[in-house]
Order: C-alpha cells, then structure tokens, then sequence
C-alpha cells in the first residue's frame, strides 16, 4: 500500500494513539446520526412554518401589527398599518371564505385523503 501522506507531513499512526480508527460501521453509523439530525430539523422548520401561517390567518394578528406601525406615527407606517388593517377586515370573512384559488377546500382535503403531503404525487 502507499504512503498517501504529503511530503514533509508526518504520516498518522496506525494504531491513532491508542483509539481504535473508525471503521464502516462507525462512518455509516455517524451519517445516520447526521441524517437523522437533518430530519429532525426540517420537520422543525415546517412545523414553525404551519405554526406562523397559522398566526398570520387571524384578525387579531393582523390588527396587533397595525396598532405597531400606528404607535410609530411617521406617513410610511401609517400606510403599513392601513394595509394591515385591510388585511384584518379580509381574514375576517367580512368578504366572505377567503381561498388561495377556487376549489382550494376541495384540494387540500383531497391531499390529506391521501397520506397528506408525503404521499407521492
């Protein structure tokens, strides 16, 4: 086998100073550990994601920020805080059902009928 060292580094020793090297197993068990890690955080990250789309489909979110930029008094919050005002009366239903798209109720049950959004399309 060759020396896979570069010249002038001292090549490590076999035996890693008394630790046993890792072998297949440790590497593969280590990339699960990081692949689990990585699924644990996106899971966290969409359920943050549903949790603040939750919060922002209310009236009284939207009126809470209004008041916010009203407190601020300058022309530019005053019209920040008209529009969330709007967006208040919107999520209100003062317009009726408010949908992304036309059949949007119809859609999603649809989705979660079928395992939800990891079933495969």
């Amino acid at each position: 086998m060759k020396d896979r060292s570069r010249p002038g580094e001292k090549a490590a020793p076999a035996e890693n100073y008394g630790a046993a090297s890792l072998d297949g197993a440790e590497a593969k068990r280590r990339a699960l550990r990081h692949l689990v890690a990585t699924v644990d955080l996106q899971e966290l990250v969409r359920v943050r994601a549903v949790q603040q789309t939750l919060l922002e489909a209310t009236w009284a979110y939207w009126m809470r920020r209004a008041q916010v930029f009203a407190a601020v008094g300058t022309p530019r919050c005053d019209e920040i805080a008209e529009a969330c005002r709007n967006h208040a009366r919107l999520m209100s239903g003062e317009f009726g059902e408010v949908e992304p798209w036309p059949g949007f109720a119809e859609d999603l049950a649809a989705v979660l009928g079928e395992g939800g959004l990891d079933a495969p399309a």
